[in-house]
């Protein structure tokens, strides 16, 4: 056997035993900063998970301070609070085939479905973990499938099957932490927003990170994408406010 054929034998193993969790490391590339096109002031302590209402041209937050969920409009004005005693509240997403908001409790691991008038319709624990690092995101694509996001140590997404078992987990190692999720609605991927790295990734279960951008917010902890806008909005926990991006 010839040196060239048995180094290319060696290189295919190598590449043979590579894992989707490697493929998941961040591009070398710091990505470009996104423009803040808008910013509004927001009447809900540590705002926290963001989705879009289509219905109404409405936007759903939680918050974690308050343990309720709210809905406003694009400019940040609240037109209906619910309050749900929440415990930890991380994440919401609008499930237009049920015509539920599905909540995620962190601390609990829970997600917790309700109507649009605040009544609880069910609760469903998805990690047998109970810390500050758990549950953090959640969105539904266009077939009705659900994700969420565990936020670190270590850092997960997780699909789930109609019935909220889990049908797939992939941990995620492209960041340092992972604070809210949206489904692309255009394609198979998701757009996942890092506190920490002060970052937004597109991401693919398959092929890692697409593209990745910078953003000039601090602690954005939700993300929904308006893909016929062509805008991402983002909410900072600590600064209260609700901003508007775009390249």
């Amino acid at each position: 056997m010839s040196k060239r054929i048995f180094k290319y034998l060696i290189f295919l193993f190598v590449c043979a035993g590579c894992s989707l969790e490697e493929n998941n490391l961040q591009p070398e590339n710091t990505g470009v900063t996104l423009k803040i096109t808008g910013r509004h002031a927001l009447q809900v302590p540590e705002p926290s998970g963001l989705t879009l209402f289509p219905p109404g041209n409405f936007l759903w937050t939680v918050s974690d301070q308050t343990g309720s969920v709210y809905q406003m409009d694009y400019s940040g004005r609240i037109y209906k609070a619910l309050d749900i005693n929440g415990n930890d509240l991380e994440g919401v997403c609008f499930n237009h085939f049920s015509n539920e908001l599905l909540i995620v409790e962190e601390f609990l691991a829970e997600i917790v479905r309700l109507d649009t008038m605040g009544n609880i319709k069910g609760r469903t624990q998805i990690l047998n973990t109970h810390d500050n690092s758990g549950l953090e995101g959640i969105c539904i694509d266009n077939n009705g499938n659900i994700f969420v996001l565990k936020e670190k140590a270590f850092g997960l997404w997780i699909a789930l099957n109609p019935d909220f078992s889990i049908k797939e987990t992939i941990e995620l190692t492209f960041a340092s932490d992972y604070s809210g999720i949206s489904c692309d609605t255009t394609a198979n991927r998701f757009w996942i927003v890092s506190d920490q790295d002060k970052k937004i990734f597109l991401w693919d279960k398959n092929d890692g990170v697409i593209e990745q951008f910078n953003i000039p917010v601090e602690n954005a902890e939700g993300i929904a994408v308006d893909f016929q806008k062509d805008q991402i909005y983002v909410v900072s926990d600590s600064q209260a406010e609700l901003y508007i991006l775009s390249r």
